[in-house]
């Protein structure tokens, strides 16, 4: 099915949520192509609609500088800290 990948998604953070211990997840929650200047041309949601809560720490990873993936734009991913069973 189109949503199968969003249900592996949605099982997986369920599946960490209600094990035992503290659970950390880091991981991408958008994906932004930034051209001339620093202007986003292109932005995607890896999670697509999943919802997670909000993270303890967030920051932005510049993974491929301009030129390295395409010629005359950059990827920058935000990525966030969470604990899924606070």
């Amino acid at each position: 099915p189109a949503d199968w990948p969003q249900q592996i998604m949605a099982a997986h953070l369920q599946d960490l949520g209600e094990g035992p211990g503290q659970v950390c997840l880091i991981t991408e929650w958008c994906r932004r192509w930034q051209g001339e200047g620093g202007l986003e041309s292109h932005r995607e949601m890896p999670l697509g609609s999943i919802l997670l809560p909000k993270p303890l720490r967030q920051w932005q990873w510049d993974i491929a500088p301009k030129g390295e993936l395409y010629k005359k734009e950059s990827l920058v991913l935000d990525v966030g800290w969470y604990n899924l069973n606070s």
